[in-house]
């Protein structure tokens, strides 16, 4: 660049001491190497970024990355319908669709955010990431969604769904028929609402409002993937 810009002023420097008139071709040649000569500003993500956990009191150090999406991971293939909710991805991802990432060893987290909103609780939540915890060995994906009450559903009440796959529902308060309730998709299969209840008769703390967990997952570390993810999310508000 520097030896560009040097011949670049060494030719405008030509045509300034010249005496002859400049023809109009001539002059823009010179514009036209002049505009090749400016810098190249190009704007990006922090290659390297450092985040305290306050969970474990370590720091975390994320490296600017990027996600291809393998297939499109859409309601069909990730939703849920039964005849209690109907939950779907806000917004859905696209086959070969290109994700802007930060990521460390155990935690990736998209770049670009979606703006949820709950009862009482508000974050700007990442469309894409990826969460590992104590006793697991891969990364969960997790996406935002939503899941829309078909059916009334009473506090503290436990519901099982029996299909394919089957659900365990658990909800921390009266849910009326037509609510919408923003929820995070937790790989492979179970969904767990941003909005968190008091459980004041144990150690646990926050738990969701609602739950939706697929047969077979283990609901300790769904519930510490949403942990992480309603922190990471929350100090972006």
């Amino acid at each position: 660049m520097e030896r560009d810009m040097f011949v670049h002023r060494k030719t405008a420097q030509a045509f300034a001491n010249s005496s002859r008139p400049w023809s109009v071709p001539v002059f823009a040649v010179y514009l036209v190497l002049s505009v090749l000569a400016l810098p190249r500003i190009v704007t990006a993500q922090p290659a390297i970024s450092m985040e305290h956990d306050p969970i474990s009191g370590k720091t975390r150090t994320f490296l600017a990355g990027e996600v291809k999406v393998p297939q499109s991971w859409n309601d069909s293939d990730f939703g849920v319908d039964n005849r209690f909710l109907a939950c779907s991805l806000v917004p859905g991802l696209k086959s070969g669709q290109t994700i802007a990432t930060q990521g460390s060893d155990d935690q990736s987290w998209s770049v670009q955010t979606v703006p949820m909103v709950g009862n009482d609780t508000t974050g700007q939540y990442p469309m894409f990431s990826m969460i590992k915890v104590l006793g697991e060995k891969e990364k969960r994906i997790v996406l935002p969604g939503r899941c829309t009450v078909k059916s009334a559903i009473k506090a503290g009440a436990v519901l099982r769904f029996n299909g394919e796959p089957s659900y365990h529902i658990d909800a921390r308060r009266n849910l009326e028929a037509g609510e919408v309730i923003p929820v995070l998709r937790i790989a492979p299969q179970s969904f767990v609402s941003i909005e968190e209840v008091s459980d004041a008769n144990t150690t646990r703390g926050a738990q969701p409002l609602l739950t939706v967990l697929a047969s077979g997952d283990n609901q300790r570390a769904v519930i510490e993937v949403w942990r992480v993810e309603q922190l990471h999310s929350h100090s972006r508000r």
